[in-house]
Parts: C-alpha cells; sequence; structure tokens
C-alpha cells in the first residue's frame, strides 16, 4: 500500500509597485507576497536589481509589466504588476522623431533631427550604431544627423537614439527610439 497526498491549493501570490507611476529615471520598488512561498523568481528584465528575491528595485524607461513566479516545491504561480512610467506632458504630442530617413542627397528627407513645437532647454540627442558606437551627437535642436559618421556616408542600417531636455516649466523628459537609414 502507499500513502498518496493531494495538494488541491495552488500557492497564493500577490505583487505590488510602490509606487506604481514614475518620472522617468526614477525607480519603483517591487514586492511579492506569498503566505507558504520563500522561492521568487522574476522574469529576466535588465531594469530589475535582482531577478530571485521577493523585494527587487524596477528601474524601467517605459511603462512595464513584470511577472513573478513563484514555487512551493510541489506547485507553481505567477502574477504580474505593471510600473508606470509618465510622458511629460510638456511634450506629449509636441515632439516627432522620424524612425526612418533617406540622406541620398535629393533634398528631401536627407536630414534626421528632433522635430518639437515646443522649445526645449538643456536639449541633448545622440545616435548609436548597432555595435554601441556613437555616430552622432548634439546639444543644439536644431542640428541633424546627415546620416555620417567621421565624414563618411553610412549604410542602410538601423540605429539607436536617445533625446532628453527640459521642457519650459522645468520638467525633464527623456525619449528613446530607433531610426533607420533607407536608400
Amino acid at each position: 500500500s502507499a500513502s498518496i497526498f493531494v495538494i488541491d491549493q495552488i500557492p497564493d501570490i500577490q505583487a505590488e509597485a510602490l509606487p506604481d507611476t514614475i518620472n522617468p529615471g526614477e525607480s519603483s520598488q517591487l514586492e511579492a507576497f506569498s503566505s507558504v512561498v520563500n522561492l521568487y523568481s522574476w522574469d529576466a528584465n535588465s531594469s530589475l536589481s535582482d531577478l530571485n528575491i521577493p523585494q527587487p528595485i524596477a528601474s524601467p524607461l517605459s511603462t512595464t509589466t513584470y511577472t513573478v513566479n513563484i514555487s512551493d516545491g510541489f506547485c507553481t504561480n505567477k502574477t504580474a504588476v505593471t510600473v508606470y512610467v509618465r510622458v511629460p506632458e510638456c511634450i506629449e504630442g509636441k515632439v516627432f522623431v522620424p524612425n526612418a530617413f533617406t540622406p541620398n542627397g535629393d533634398g528631401n528627407n536627407d536630414l534626421f533631427y528632433v522635430r518639437s513645437s515646443a522649445p526645449i532647454d538643456g536639449f541633448f540627442f545622440t545616435v548609436y550604431d548597432r555595435w554601441g558606437e556613437q555616430v552622432f551627437e548634439t546639444f543644439d535642436q536644431n542640428e541633424a544627423w546627415d546620416g555620417k559618421h567621421k565624414l563618411a556616408q553610412l549604410s542602410p542600417a538601423a540605429f539607436a537614439w536617445y533625446c532628453s531636455g527640459f521642457c519650459e516649466d522645468g520638467e525633464e523628459f527623456f525619449l528613446k527610439g530607433n531610426v533607420s537609414i533607407l536608400k
């Protein structure tokens, strides 16, 4: 004869973020709770301070949902928590950064720059190639990238960009994205 133990209860789990809404560049304390579990595993995310503790620090650049998995040795469960990153109101709908340009010298769409209907103070804009080498940088909102690096025209490819600055009211903003050179 053998004894069989049936476990009919999935381990409980709750998670929260304090605070759940942050400004760009800030952090949030995540916390997972379970009455029966002490093994926690957050899904891989480079914006978390530690993936195997119940209370990691989250430092996302944009709104991110984090999933935590738990196990009591027999059963597993998971839940998710979202950290919302505010988009500064001063740039919402006022800043446009294209996702492609054609620096072929035809006079149409030859330059890549941040277009804004609002003045930006403390402006910084940089572009990186896929290997992480900086190919363009400016502190002048009116200066554009012509698709060249070290005076040589770059081939069609995708590039990462980052922009930061301050709005008229002093509110700081961060933007990031990708742009493709097309031929």
